[in-house]
């Protein structure tokens, strides 16, 4: 459901001509042209979260949340000046409703058999929550296919190409990249850098609301790059400055990887740690548990940003921190994740303290496709003009 035979997937022959397909569209020439995108975006969010200063708290990720998606919408799908926002709230409603039922389902065997489960009431919601998604995207290619027309069909605009754009210049030239084929890859790529992306921008304002000593490094690595300039646009050369940011970002995804798991098949016998694990076995990957190995990251609950200082970071097995998967399916989109990422905490950070109100014992990680927390988060907002001190 939902993703069809989108990358995530897909396997064998059909995943490694997709994979190469879609390594096009994320080149680095063609991630700098999106990154006016997410900076136009976070100073949405900036704007749109004064509001929250005057209150005793926000739950963040609903303002977040419609951040992420226009990103991800406008880097897709490109701008619409006509944007209908009760259209892009309803897809991503579906898209949520729809993974919960997936969910549900993967975790109790009785509902696995398709004549079962869409007997079912929520087999038939899932149902109408697909064909939402996937009239949004059929809708959004009709949309773009006929900009391509108007413009003989040549798909590069001035700075930002859409990535639908990219695709469809492969669609019309070959037969064997279908336009449901085309769906499926747009609807993978909303799904799994949308909520991903939210989850872990919530745990980072989160952690560091609890951490005021880090909040304030981080924030005086930003004055200097940015010399108190709260509305500046982030270039590449300033995502590279940002160092103690971006470890503060992986001990997050350290402690709250995006997925809590991940599965992968067998495809000769191995011996893993004494246990003869035979082909055509599933195994489960549970980064949350790899990432508390204490041998690799000692006293492992503590939040330590330095833990990915240079120095500390030397000699680590690459397949010891993986939160954003390893290995030839390592997840395609993690360059554009961690820039948008550094772009949109940066960007409010410059300009808000952020005070978290529950302790990590009592915001607990939920089972569900993304690492979200089990109960919203209380962040309090404070503009920086307005107060130096974190409490009030």
């Amino acid at each position: 459901m939902f993703l069809g035979t989108g990358l995530i997937n897909s396997g064998g022959n059909l995943w490694r001509f997709r994979r190469r397909l879609l390594n096009s569209c994320f080149r680095k020439d063609i991630l700098k042209g999106h990154l006016s995108i997410m900076n136009e975006k976070s100073l949405i969010l900036v704007e749109s979260l004064k509001k929250e200063t005057r209150e005793d708290f926000t739950k963040v990720k609903k303002p977040i949340s419609e951040c992420t998606l226009n990103i991800i919408h406008d880097i897709i799908f490109g701008r619409h000046e006509d944007e209908n926002k009760s259209e892009l709230r309803g897809l991503i409603n579906s898209i949520k409703w729809g993974m919960r039922f997936v969910v549900e389902r993967v975790m109790n065997g009785f509902l696995w058999p398709h004549f079962i489960y869409f007997s079912t009431k929520r087999g038939k919601e899932l149902k109408k929550h697909e064909k939402i998604v996937k009239d949004f995207t059929r809708s959004r290619i009709q949309q773009r296919k006929q900009k391509l027309m108007e413009r003989n069909f040549s798909t590069r605009e001035a700075n930002e190409t859409p990535l639908l754009d990219l695709l469809l210049e492969y669609h019309f030239k070959s037969t064997d990249f279908t336009e449901n084929d085309l769906s499926d890859e747009l609807i993978t790529m909303v799904i799994a850098g949308q909520d991903s992306t939210t989850v872990a921008i919530s745990w980072i304002l989160y952690m560091l609301g609890l951490h005021e000593d880090i909040q304030t490094k981080v924030y005086e690595e930003l004055d200097l790059i940015f010399d108190g300039d709260c509305e500046r646009h982030v270039t590449l050369e300033e995502l590279k400055e940002m160092k103690y940011l971006k470890s503060v970002i992986k001990e997050t995804l350290r402690l709250y990887p995006p997925a809590p798991f991940m599965a992968r098949q067998v495809h000769k016998d191995v011996n893993i740690c004494g246990y003869q694990i035979p082909k055509g076995t599933t195994c489960v990957v549970l980064p949350p548990m790899l990432h508390r190995d204490e041998e690799t990251f000692p006293d492992a609950e503590r939040f330590d940003p330095d833990r990915f200082s240079p120095e500390n970071s030397q000699g680590r097995s690459p397949y010891a921190y993986i939160p954003f998967s390893a290995g030839p399916r390592n997840c395609i989109g993690q360059n554009i994740a961690m820039m948008e990422l550094i772009v949109i905490v940066s960007t409010l950070l410059r300009s808000y303290k952020f005070e978290s109100l529950d302790q990590r014992d009592k915001v607990l990680p939920a089972l569900t496709i993304t690492t979200s927390p089990s109960k919203p988060l209380r962040i309090r907002i404070r503009s920086r003009d307005s107060t130096n001190n974190l409490k009030n």
